[in-house]
């Protein structure tokens, strides 16, 4: 049986489906889920099957569905598929490995721990007029504007005095 009109593809029922042979049960789930936009329950519903069995039958042919398709595909494009990505992803990291070792070693050895009363929300802050030599300020802003951009200038100079205060005491 070959889907050919329009009215056979809108005519069809369960009894009618199962008929079909694999490769056309596909062809004719893939068609009305590009034609209606529809969810795979939703095609499954219309030939009055559920959708467990609907993907039984689509696994028996061979076919799995493909989210970011939103078709059923073969298994086996689809393993093709993804092990091109993984080859695609491994040859990557194998390309930048000197970067990624890089990285590695700045995040390990320059890791920043903040004390736990930075989080503290019970603590209040005070405004203090102090004077920083010039180049000491700038080099300190701009680490944290290049580095560390996600925190805020006044809970990092509490970390350093924190920080200076442990070391020293």
């Amino acid at each position: 049986m070959e889907i050919t009109t329009r009215e056979q593809i809108l005519n069809m029922n369960e009894i009618k489906f199962r008929k079909l042979s694999s490769e056309e049960q596909v062809l004719w789930v893939n068609q009305r889920l590009q034609d209606t936009g529809n969810k795979v329950e939703e095609v499954a519903k219309e030939i009055s099957i559920s959708s467990s069995s609907l993907s039984s039958l689509m696994k028996e042919g061979g076919c799995r569905y493909s989210r970011a398709k939103k078709q059923y595909v073969s298994i086996e494009v689809s393993q093709q598929s993804k092990k091109a990505n993984q080859e695609e992803f491994l040859n990557y990291l194998v390309e930048n490995a000197g970067i990624i070792h890089k990285i590695i070693d700045e995040s390990s050895s320059k890791q920043l721990v903040f004390d736990s009363s930075i989080y503290q929300t019970d603590d209040t802050f005070t405004s203090k007029t102090v004077k920083i030599k010039t180049n000491t300020l700038d080099e300190f802003q701009t680490l944290l504007k290049d580095k560390y951009p996600q925190f805020r200038f006044q809970d990092m100079l509490t970390q350093a005095i924190i920080d200076f205060t442990k070391k020293y005491k």
